[in-house]
């Protein structure tokens, strides 16, 4: 339904531009005393037609740049439900490493991925915790404690684990083999990670999106601000009208 305000405008001009409709869409002149809302009462199709625009450039905005993993599915679940019928081991193995070096390329610096604090606009707090909780199911702690990947606390080295998984060095071959191995099993999870990087991805763009929306929408509104006035005005005038004649 959003995308099709990218039509309106056009429907709009149509309509603004047809002869036989203009004596239907003006008003009377000094339709209230007030020249700015008199003004406003007459433009209201040139606000609203102004409004459908700057709708329309957001709506535009966000199916061109949105990430294929939000346009081109109805929800998340049927998002879901197309990765898992033609999942394969390789397929959750590549969302997986997708999302792992999108994340590690927003991070200016080592990754702080369980500090509450680090996370960012385009990496919220729900991937954090699900990458963590991915990472502790994938190693017993016999194999975290074999490998080093144990913090002093005895709690796991996620960001460790991570730069270990994006890095793939020889000598820890063992170890990065052994978690890409153990992924396919968690693909329900991994594809979930997979469209959280997505929708929340691009938070500049995200942000003028809904400028746009939120600007539009509030243009639109003032036609319907005005004519609710002027209609109260008009009860209130008769209404006193009615009281002065009796």
């Amino acid at each position: 339904m959003p995308k099709l305000t990218i039509v309106a405008p056009f429907v709009a001009f149509i309509i603004l531009h047809n002869e036989p409709l203009q004596p239907v869409l003006e008003l009377s002149d000094n339709r209230h005393s007030n020249p700015v809302i008199d003004y406003l009462a007459l433009a209201r199709f040139d606000i609203f037609y102004l409004g459908l625009i700057i709708i329309g450039l957001g709506v535009g905005l966000f199916s061109l740049f949105s990430p294929k993993q939000v346009t081109g599915y109805r929800s998340y679940d049927a998002f879901l439900e197309a990765k898992l019928r033609s999942q394969s081991p390789n397929s959750v193995i590549g969302s997986l490493r997708l999302s792992l070096e999108k994340f590690l390329a927003a991070s200016r610096e080592e990754p702080a991925l369980v500090d509450p604090h680090g996370h960012k606009a385009s990496f919220p707090r729900r991937f954090n915790e699900s990458m963590a909780a991915l990472l502790e199911n994938a190693l017993s702690r016999e194999e975290l404690s074999e490998h080093q990947l144990l913090k002093d606390n005895d709690e796991p080295a996620i960001d460790r684990i991570l730069q270990i998984m994006h890095h793939r060095e020889p000598s820890q071959r063992s170890i990065w083999k052994h978690l890409f191995a153990a992924m396919p099993q968690n693909a329900v999870d991994i594809y979930r990670i997979e469209y959280l990087v997505a929708d929340y991805s691009r938070p500049a763009m995200r942000l003028s999106v809904f400028c746009f929306l939120g600007i539009g929408i509030c243009v639109m509104l003032v036609p319907t601000i005005i004519t609710t006035f002027l209609v109260i005005d008009d009860l209130t005038n008769a209404g006193a009208v009615a009281v002065s004649t009796q």
